[in-house]
């Protein structure tokens, strides 16, 4: 993070925490905590004076699983954080208390995601979603405790399976999925699916690995063809307006999950197996 001095997060303030294994993601929520990072066996968090601290490790009983596979802030002003890992969300306190979300879930809530949740994102209205297996999960606060909602994906005949690998809420409400199988949107006002194989190769199987939205609001795809601004059209339809794979000179158009950034330039930063690629956007 461009803000953060090179020794924030040097080995010397690492000395003595145990080995935790791969940093897995990221987030800067700002407050008690302005940068944790998710690993796979927990969660270390910085102090404003730079001091990390762990928090979740497998004895801890509020961390189902510490495979930590994303994080983001609950958008409702506290300085709650939801953690996605391979058996459902936890929640991280101020205090680094951690809670499974199913202990806190309010009088009339639907179920939690119970299994692999693969990504987290916020919406405009602070409710949380997540990505887990076919569905997509809701949930957003009340009184003292969350309701959540689930919507499932229904099975394609022509898809193996339809795992929601990436999420991402527009700026309307509207929840976009990233699958195997091309990028689904949850409609707001209908809680329907919408599909398109998308795009660039006009065909099946796109595997979908990211979606983000860049200073404009504009949504964003990276798939195993490359990069595509996608929007939906006033009757639903998906759709993709901008494109950039080999062709344009991509080296390596399959990009991890998470392994992207946006410079203040709108230069888009792509990790791969090749190394850093850079992508100049259209502004």
């Amino acid at each position: 993070a461009s803000d953060w001095s090179s020794d924030v997060c040097s080995s010397d303030l690492l000395a003595g925490l145990p080995e935790l294994g791969r940093a897995r993601c990221f987030a800067k929520p700002g407050g008690t905590w302005p940068m944790l990072i998710g690993t796979e066996s927990g969660i270390i968090a910085w102090d404003a004076s730079g001091t990390a601290r762990i928090a979740g490790n497998p004895a801890n009983a509020g961390l189902k699983d510490p495979f930590i596979c994303d994080i983001v802030a609950d958008g409702s002003g506290g300085e709650v954080c939801f953690l996605a890992t391979r058996s459902g969300i936890s929640l991280l306190g101020a205090d680094l208390s951690l809670t499974p979300l199913d202990s806190v879930l309010s009088e009339g809530s639907g179920p939690p995601p119970q299994g692999m949740v693969y990504d987290l994102d916020t919406g405009p209205d602070n409710t949380v979603w997540a990505a887990s297996e076919g569905k997509i999960y809701g949930i957003k606060k009340s009184g003292e405790g969350y309701l959540c909602r689930q919507y499932a994906m229904e099975q394609d005949s022509a898809s193996e399976n339809n795992d929601i690998l990436c999420i991402k809420a527009d700026m309307d409400g509207n929840v976009w999925a990233g699958t195997r199988d091309g990028v689904y949107m949850l409609c707001r006002d209908t809680g329907c699916f919408t599909h398109s194989a998308r795009v660039s190769a006009g065909t099946r199987n796109i595997l979908v690995s990211n979606i983000w939205a860049d200073r404009k609001h504009r949504l964003w795809i990276t798939s195993n063809y490359g990069i595509d601004q996608i929007s939906a059209n006033s009757d639903g339809n998906l759709r993709s307006r901008m494109s950039f794979g080999p062709e344009e000179g991509l080296v390596d158009p399959l990009i991890p999950g998470h392994a992207l950034a946006m410079l203040d330039d709108g230069t888009m930063v792509l990790g791969s197996a090749h190394g850093l690629q850079y992508v100049p956007l259209m502004e």
